[in-house]
């Protein structure tokens, strides 16, 4: 998607004169075209002050597009044969007194200052030898751009020559088609090409013989235009903006503008509708109202598809009104009043941010019925919308321009209530008692199509991160709602466990309530409390007492047996161990801390579990000092994570007949071919408690099954490690090399575990460290970990390399922001025989990440996700072969931050929720409502493995 008001801020810091400039309409043209085609390299003939070239670079480089600019910068070159009579003399004494060497000198300084340096090429040369060069080195063009000139011969001679590094799809776009000189130039694109657009000063070809193709790429190029247009010459903003966002709504985007239409007001409204590449014909449905009421409905086709949260925040973004009242494109209005309501509540009413009313429920076929509320405060603040949503988008008013949009807002699924939270940090919530909306509930919709399961898990996700993303100011607030949400996940839960009888005894049905039912979903959470408070007082009042003996009354759902929890540098621990906790009402979590010295911590069990209960009080109480476990619990599922831990703790799920799952990560007591591993793994997977193991690298699941350890169906594959949300988030990266900055930055970051690191490859770094500081001066040198200068010989490296020492997540993101790659040498079997690192490390996922680019070893090639060139680089166990693949990046740095982004991309991808804690969830509640193998077809299974 493309930012209008960035590409216009971009476009209007690069002055127009006499000597060229490109128009706001034919820039914004170009730019959501290339999105909507994903072209990836952009060449342009004619650069001047580069007006044209920055801003379409800077829109090709966020999709790790490169750009080239061909232009000689010399004033032979700038001289025009075909210039008209009228024009001659004053373009030729501009030509004459223009500084060339100044001019290029300028674009250069505004390119790296715009951060491009990486991504945009300046050719300083005559277009023929451009084409020559770019021939010669392979590059094949996406979208051409042929600024015209007075010089007939000149502009059809790059015509011809450009269109050789065409390939089908690819487009061209020749400008000035109003002087008489480019006509010859513009016939030949038409013959070679297939015109697509034009207007009265440039023409847009592609190379494509698909007609319905061609003509639905046409409209979309007059939508841009128009939305340009609109931009260039806003006129007088109305009173009320309507933004309707719409995605495969075709059979009921007609009704909802329909609604608008029919609004009775006194004040002018506009419509701002905003189509995310629907797949049915929303789209036909949105030009027909555009193109039957031109001056009320604005017509905004997002290049590509941009997912709800994106397409609701820019059209926000793009309204021009007083105030904007919000709508979806499946739901509908009936009031004719309900803007002049909204509009006379929030005129009389200054220190109101937002206006609401109530909306009447409907089914697919939109006939109202049941209000939403029964009752509801005239006035809430900011803090009471943070204990559950009570906003109806279909019935929002809120003031315009009120807030700044956080990037973070646009990473999540659906982002109307955050943004509502948003705004009523600056005034109060308004209640209209009136229904004057309708909220259809239909299959298609992003919400409803969810189950009661999933949308209680993405509840409880979106509460914790909104907590932490509005800095705990509304920590109470969120504390009720995430409360809220974690005993309808037990409703649910109880629900799942009665209809699918497995291994354990289902908890008994509620007993029946004396008192008035209230509904039952309200009558089931009221018994279930009261059972609840009945379990949980004699367990937590014993395990405060110190009497671990007494044992519950009741099954917890979850029980999480650790020896590093809840440290936090063990951050993929708190990320998954705190979303089992808070979602699963019945769990506990019990830790030795026995690891927290591996940190270099000494902090005792009782002093961290403190510190995380202040910073997550939801789960207070709800983790606990391994000395505080009952010798007896029952629990429905068991869990850890590395062999140690499942090892340490199977006499315990043995002796409380506990199923239990674990994670089998490298390392943590698994080594490969070791008899001992082999004995503990042959009496973990034989335990007639055992349900799963969760592996995350391919050998591992490979030595499991080819060994005979386990059978293929009990076991679950999931690439990766689980990634705080936090790091998910797109990082604020500052200038990196070849975009202004002068240095290389290189990275080692690892945990010690050897004295000399030569298991994560610290010798190979240097080694390959002192090759490159003796070719280059631009080298600096990186090791974050508990390394020391003192470890190995620094010879060749005074004053090029820095130690930082061990630190934690917050402060490696920061340090991340101008380092440009990371290397990272593993080798297997060196710290012990057997042992091995996951792939990549969590080290070098953390980097990419943080858009570092990642250079790896991969020796028992455990790679399952990304590919080697374009998210990460793979290289050998030698210095001398990396030493010339990371020269070749230091002379290409446009391909290094290329990389980087790509491995950006792909990482968030791999670690993302949906990845990693998705499956570990819907395996636990398989787990736990008994829909995984019982009892006696786990002996029936082992017997047939043995």
């Amino acid at each position: 998607m493309v930012d209008i008001r960035k590409l216009a801020q971009l476009a209007e810091a690069i002055p127009a004169d006499l000597g060229g400039g490109s128009s706001l309409d034919k820039l914004y043209v170009m730019a959501g075209l290339a999105a909507r085609l994903d072209l990836r390299t952009y060449v342009e003939i004619g650069v001047y002050r580069g007006r044209s070239l920055l801003p379409l670079s800077w829109s090709f480089a966020a999709r790790g597009g490169h750009s080239y600019g061909v232009d000689p910068y010399c004033r032979e070159a700038s001289r025009q044969a075909d210039m008209p009579p009228a024009v001659a003399e004053e373009v030729s004494a501009f030509i004459e007194a223009t500084d060339y060497d100044a001019l290029h000198g300028d674009l250069l300084r505004q390119r790296d200052a715009m951060q491009l340096g990486g991504s945009c090429e300046l050719l300083r040369e005559t277009s023929t030898r451009a084409v020559e060069s770019l021939r010669a080195r392979g590059v094949r063009a996406g979208m051409v751009h042929i600024d015209g000139n007075h010089d007939r011969h000149h502009v059809l001679a790059d015509v011809e020559a450009y269109l050789t590094l065409m390939d089908d799809g690819a487009v061209m776009v020749v400008d000035d088609i109003d002087w008489p000189s480019v006509g010859d130039a513009l016939a030949r694109a038409r013959e070679k090409l297939t015109p697509l657009f034009e207007t009265a000063t440039y023409a847009v070809l592609i190379r494509s013989n698909d007609a319905a193709h061609v003509r639905n790429l046409a409209a979309f190029c007059d939508s841009l235009e128009r939305h340009a247009l609109r931009f260039l010459a806003p006129g007088p903003a109305p009173k009320v903006s309507v933004p309707i966002i719409t995605y495969n709504h075709e059979r009921f985007l007609g009704q909802a503008i329909e609604s608008v239409l029919a609004q009775q007001t006194d004040f002018e409204v506009e419509i701002v509708i905003a189509e995310d590449c629907s797949t049915d014909g929303t789209l036909a449905v949105c030009r027909a109202y555009r193109d039957r009421y031109p001056d009320r409905i604005h017509l905004i086709e997002r290049p590509v598809n941009v997912r709800t949260s994106t397409n609701y925040l820019e059209t926000y973004r793009a309204c021009r009104g007083e105030y904007v009242a919000l709508l979806e494109g499946d739901d509908f209005w009936i009031d004719p009043h309900k803007l002049r309501k909204q509009v006379a509540f929030l005129d009389t009413h200054p220190d109101y941010a937002i206006c609401f009313h109530n909306v009447l429920l409907s089914g697919d076929d939109g006939t109202p019925g049941q209000p939403l509320f029964t009752t509801l405060p005239e006035t809430t603040t900011a803090a009471d919308l943070c204990r559950g949503d009570y906003i109806a988008t279909a019935s929002c008013m809120m003031r315009n321009h009120l807030v700044e949009i956080p990037a973070w807002m646009y990473t999540l699924l659906a982002c109307d209530w955050p943004f509502d939270i948003l705004n009523a940090e600056h005034g109060k919530i308004g209640y209209i008692d009136e229904a004057m909306a309708v909220y259809r509930r239909h299959a298609g919709a992003v919400w409803s199509s969810l189950s009661m399961r999933e949308q209680l898990i993405t509840s409880m996700r979106l509460g914790l991160l909104l907590d932490r993303r509005f800095g705990f100011r509304y920590r109470d607030s969120f504390t009720y709602f995430l409360d809220a949400v974690r005993k309808a996940f037990t409703v649910e839960l109880d629900r799942e466990i009665r209809n699918a009888p497995g291994p354990m005894t289902a908890l008994p049905p509620p007993p029946p309530a004396k008192q008035r039912r209230r509904g039952r979903v309200s009558t089931a959470r009221k018994a279930l409390q009261q059972r609840w408070r009945q379990w949980l007082s004699p367990v937590d009042k014993a395990v405060c007492a110190g009497e671990a003996s007494a044992p519950p009354s009741e099954v917890l759902d979850l029980l999480i047996l650790d020896d590093a929890y809840p440290h936090p540098q063990s951050s993929f621990r708190r990320e998954e161990f705190d979303t089992y906790l808070a979602l699963f009402e019945r769990a506990r979590a019990f830790s030795t801390g026995s690891a927290f010295s591996f940190f270099k911590d000494t902090r005792s069990i009782e002093e961290l579990i403190a510190e995380h209960g202040e910073a997550a009080p939801l789960l207070r109480g709800m983790v606990r000092p391994m000395a505080e476990l009952p010798p007896h619990l029952r629990a429905r599922c068991g869990f850890t994570v590395f062999a140690n831990n499942s090892w340490g703790n199977l006499d315990y799920f043995e002796a409380n007949a506990i199923p239990f799952v674990f994670t089998l990560y490298p390392g943590g007591g698994f080594l490969l071919r070791d008899p001992a591993s082999d004995e503990r793994l042959r009496r973990i997977f034989s335990s007639l408690m055992f349900r799963k193991v969760i592996v995350t690298q391919k050998i591992t699941l490979d030595y499991l099954v080819d060994n005979g350890f386990c059978p293929r169906d009990r076991i679950e594959f999931i690439f990766g490690v689980v990634t705080p949300a936090t790091n998910l988030d797109a990082p604020s990266p500052l200038p990196r090399y070849g975009e202004g900055k002068p240095r290389l930055d290189i990275c080692f970051t690892a945990h010690k575990y050897t004295p000399d690191g030569r298991d994560k490859g610290f010798d190979i770094f240097l080694d390959v460290a002192r090759a490159l500081a003796a070719r280059f001066d631009d080298c600096h040198f990186h090791v974050v970990g508990g390394f020391s200068p003192e470890d190995l010989p620094l010879d060749g490296l005074e004053g090029r390399i820095s130690f930082h020492g061990s630190r934690e997540p917050d402060w490696l993101r920061d340090f991340y922001r101008d380092k440009d790659l990371i290397l990272l040498c593993n080798a297997p079997f060196v710290l012990q025989p057997g042992a091995f690192d996951g792939f990549p490390t969590a080290c070098g996922s953390d980097a990419m990440l943080n858009e570092v680019a990642l250079f790896c070893t991969d020796p028992l090639h455990l790679n399952a996700a990304f590919e080697d060139g374009r998210d990460l680089v793979l290289v050998p166990h030698d210095t001398a072969a990396i030493v010339e693949k990371l020269s070749w990046y230091r002379a290409n740095p446009s391909a290094l931050r290329a990389l980087a982004r790509s491995g950006r991309t792909k990482a968030a991808q791999v670690y993302s929720f949906e990845a990693q804690l998705a499956p570990r969830l819907a395996l636990l509640q398989r787990q736990i409502i008994g829909e995984e193998l019982p009892a006696d077809r786990a002996v029936e299974q082992h017997s047939a493995a043995e």
